[in-house]
């Protein structure tokens, strides 16, 4: 009789401390999956800043000021445009469903068709005269990824602020 007490009592404290584990490996799951989604979007904006400085060297280009002799501006052009596609693609592969709809929304925001332009960069259809033309639609272009730059900025540090809590 004793011993049917005494081990109902030693399965409740297993029990207890049972519940007590799952809630500290709960804890602890949420605050993986948080640096997790903190680490992707950082990584993210690491890669919104490679695209605003790859604009910024496509600006370069358009400088008569700067020598460009020996420079096989088409091919140059091209591999801008390619860098520029493969970090949206790395941007769009780190971040979550709800994030990339976000940032896809700031892209359709502007009148033109971002990936568009990013193809017609690549296929050299921004040249004229084998020079790189500046355009209104590399201002859009440039100033939705500034837009873009900013929403994962504020992504992280909201991340930041619920790991830190």
């Amino acid at each position: 009789m004793i011993i049917d007490y005494v081990f109902t009592g030693i399965g409740a404290l297993c029990t207890v401390a049972s519940i007590i584990g799952a809630c500290k490996s709960n804890k602890y799951y949420k605050m993986s999956k948080n640096i997790t989604l903190f680490a992707n979007s950082n990584v993210a904006y690491l890669e919104s800043q490679k695209i605003i400085d790859t604009f910024t060297q496509l600006l370069k280009l358009t400088n008569p000021k700067i020598p460009q002799r020996g420079t096989n501006i088409p091919r140059v052009v091209s591999q801008y445009g390619e860098d520029i596609k493969t970090s949206v693609s790395v941007i769009k592969e780190k971040l979550t469903t709800d994030d990339v709809e976000k940032i896809e929304a700031i892209l359709q925001k502007s009148t033109i068709n971002i990936s568009r332009y990013i193809d017609s960069i690549i296929a050299c259809a921004t040249l004229k005269d084998g020079k790189f033309v500046l355009d209104d639609d590399f201002n859009k272009a440039q100033e939705a990824f500034y837009e873009v730059q900013k929403y994962l900025k504020s992504r992280s540090e909201r991340l930041e602020d619920t790991i830190k809590s």
